[in-house]
């Protein structure tokens, strides 16, 4: 069977929208971009807000639709950078890169209790001096509860095509044979091979 590496994306980003749990009732996970959102024991359809990086809208953009972010239970998204109003009452899905800029912004919301939870998805990992970061912000401003779970997607690039993807980094091939360019887009490029090689067994970690 061929790989089809746009399905296999679309499939965990459709997991992350449901929080990170299957949204399928058999348990397992469709890679449909409109399968079913998740419920609460009641019965419930599972409500929230996402809040994205541009990086991150680059990858979602090709694979889901607004009615797909819809039909997964997503009623309103923002950019991490804008001025958002509260929304007490609703979770709030994360899909940002691990940047110290937007580790502070989610702990500004944090600490504003902008929305009633906070569940945190990663493009790539998060360093272990930025998750300490976050933690000790977090602590900071009495807000860790509001932080529900961490977790790293691996999703660090696009999917044009079914077996075609970008690492959306212009002038990426000037940078890596430039001597005088420094380490960190050959590393952010690594990842970005990286994750999308190993789409098709993924292996995300979580923090509770």
């Amino acid at each position: 069977m061929a790989l089809n590496l746009r399905q296999k994306q679309t499939s965990l980003i459709v997991r992350m929208l449901n929080l990170n749990q299957s949204p399928s009732p058999g348990g397992g996970i469709s890679s449909s971009s409109s399968a079913a959102a998740p419920t609460t024991a009641e019965g419930e359809e599972v409500y929230k807000i996402l809040i994205m990086d541009g990086f991150c809208r680059s990858i979602l953009s090709p694979l889901i639709r607004v009615n797909d972010l819809r039909s997964h239970g997503v009623t309103l998204f923002f950019g991490i950078d804008k001025e958002r109003q509260r929304v007490p009452d609703v979770p709030a899905l994360y899909f940002v890169r691990p940047t110290p800029e937007n580790v502070d912004r989610i702990a500004a919301d944090a600490s504003r209790a902008l929305y009633d939870s906070l569940h945190l998805n990663f493009s790539s990992s998060l360093p272990r001096p930025l998750l300490d970061r976050l933690a000790s912000r977090l602590v900071e401003s009495g807000a860790a509860d509001r932080v529900s779970r961490v977790f790293d997607q691996y999703l660090e690039f696009v999917s044009l095509e079914d077996a075609l993807f970008s690492l959306a980094q212009p002038r990426t091939y000037v940078h890596i044979n430039d001597p005088a360019a420094g380490t960190a887009r050959s590393r952010r490029s690594s990842r970005g091979s990286w994750a999308a090689c190993s789409a098709c067994s993924p292996r995300s970690a979580s923090c509770p």
